[in-house]
């Protein structure tokens, strides 16, 4: 079998163009141009995790994070799920749906997505949050639009959310 980035690389990646995108699920592994995770300390920011060769890191999380790529790439990443290239719309369709509960009620949560629905349960936009090592993003997908916002923070004392909010209203 392949691992998740050599999976990732070949199915993902190189088949929408992304340049920079790497998953960091080895010591060795080569992250583009990386930012780096910060830290407010008073009135300051110091860089507290990144890859080689700024910090050696032994820990790897991976699939729920450490997926590093540039803003350019998460473009192509956006637009492939739109023309139904990461997923199909089949796929989709079955699967980006509210989770059910043991008790048999309903979450908002699916396939990695916290999702949004009208009352008829047409799904309207799905978005994500993520935090980590000096890290926040935020990622909204408004499907009705067909408008995604990202906010990328490499400051841990930063809230994505409220940047996509105001920016969301205009």
């Amino acid at each position: 079998g392949k691992s998740l980035g050599a999976f990732l690389k070949a199915e993902v990646f190189d088949k929408l163009g992304m340049k920079t995108a790497a998953v960091f699920e080895r010591p060795d592994t080569v992250i583009k141009q990386p930012a780096l995770g910060h830290v407010r300390e008073g009135d300051e920011f110091r860089a507290i995790w990144g890859p080689k060769p700024f910090f050696e890191q032994t820990m790897m999380s991976v699939g729920d994070g450490n997926i590093w790529m540039s803003a350019r790439d998460l473009m192509h990443w956006d637009a492939g799920w739109r023309r139904g290239e990461v997923l199909r719309p089949e796929t989709m369709a079955k699967w980006l749906v509210p989770s059910k509960t043991r008790d048999g009620g309903d979450n908002n949560y699916s396939f990695g997505w916290v999702l949004a629905a009208d009352d008829g349960g047409k799904l309207l936009s799905m978005g994500h949050g993520g935090a980590g090592a000096g890290f926040l993003t935020e990622i909204d997908r408004n499907l009705a639009s067909r408008r995604t916002l990202i906010v990328l923070c490499n400051s841990g004392s930063t809230d994505p959310a409220r940047i996509i909010g105001p920016i969301d209203r205009l």
